[in-house]
């Protein structure tokens, strides 16, 4: 094998080892903001059951 063939072969597997990095951190990412968004929805659906228990109606005009 030439000194071509070497550098053309390691220029591969660094792409190919980037792409499965890559790969793994946009799942990684997209799990955090899935968890992030049902917390958020949680504590809307809490904050919203909350006010409606004491009594207040966000459609009453003042």
């Amino acid at each position: 094998m030439d000194d071509l063939d070497v550098r053309t072969r390691k220029m591969q597997n660094t792409l190919a080892t980037h792409a499965q990095t890559t790969r793994e951190w946009q799942q990684h990412s997209d799990d955090q903001f899935r968890h992030l968004q049902e917390q958020l929805r949680e504590h809307h659906d809490y904050t919203v059951a909350y006010y409606h228990w004491r009594g207040f109606d966000p459609n009453q005009h003042s």
